[in-house]
C-alpha cells in the first residue's frame, strides 16, 4: 500500500510525464542566467554579464550587443563602489521563448576612504524586461528594455 506522501509523489511524476513540465527546468536555468549576470555586475565584470547575450541582441533604442557592452563598461569600471539589489524576478516560459521581468535597485558611491563614503551618492530603481530564446538547448537573451522605476527600499533586504 502506498502512503499518502508516496501517492502524491507518484501523482506528481505521472502528471509531469503526461503534461510535461519543461518550463520548470527552463525557468530555473533562466533565473540562474539572470542571477549570474547580477553577480557579474556586483563583481564589475561586464564580459561575464554578457555571457548569455545573443549576438543578434536588440536592447533599448535598438542598441546592439556591442553598444550595451560599452554602456556597461562605462557604468561598472571606475573607483566608485556599486551594489545591485534584486527586488523581484518573474519568468514566463512558452516553449523555446521566455520573458523575464527583473526589478533591481542600483546604488553607487564614492571610493571608500572614510565613513561618509559608505552612503550612496547615486541610487535608482529599474525594471528590465528581457526576451529570451532557446537555441540548441541553451537560453540566450535576445532583447531587453529598461524602465526607470520609483525608488523604494522596501523588500530588498536592507535594514
Amino acid at each position: 500500500m502506498l502512503s499518502s506522501l508516496s501517492r502524491s509523489t507518484v501523482l506528481a511524476v505521472v502528471t509531469i510525464g503526461l503534461f510535461g513540465c519543461p518550463s520548470l527546468d527552463d525557468r530555473t536555468s533562466i533565473e540562474r542566467i539572470i542571477r549570474s549576470a547580477i553577480d557579474a555586475a556586483k563583481a564589475r565584470k561586464p564580459n561575464d554579464m554578457l555571457q548569455r547575450v545573443s549576438e543578434d541582441f536588440k536592447g533599448p533604442n535598438g542598441a546592439d550587443r556591442r553598444q550595451i557592452k560599452r554602456m556597461l563598461v562605462g557604468r561598472l569600471i571606475g573607483d566608485r563602489w556599486l551594489r545591485v539589489f534584486e527586488r523581484s524576478l518573474e519568468v514566463t516560459v512558452d516553449g523555446d521563448q521566455a520573458q523575464a521581468v527583473l526589478r533591481v535597485v542600483l546604488a553607487q558611491g564614492n571610493k571608500i576612504r572614510e565613513a561618509k563614503d559608505l552612503v550612496p551618492t547615486d541610487a535608482s530603481a529599474a525594471r528590465f524586461d528581457l526576451v529570451m530564446n532557446k537555441r540548441d538547448g541553451r537560453w540566450w537573451i535576445v532583447g531587453a528594455d529598461y524602465t526607470p522605476e520609483e525608488l523604494s527600499l522596501d523588500g530588498i533586504g536592507l535594514p
